[in-house]
């Protein structure tokens, strides 16, 4: 496996919604940078 350098391109792709302003919401984001192995978080506010 290889590290993540400091001089690497990411590719970040995102994505959010919310329910009503204010409301429930939730984000996204996954970092597909080596293959195979994916970075990803999901959070619900």
């Amino acid at each position: 496996m290889r590290e993540i350098k400091k001089s690497d391109i990411l590719k970040i792709y995102t994505d959010g919604a919310a329910r009503g302003n204010p409301g429930p919401a939730a984000y996204s984001f996954i970092i597909p940078k080596i293959p195979k192995i994916n970075i990803c978080m999901l959070l619900y506010l």
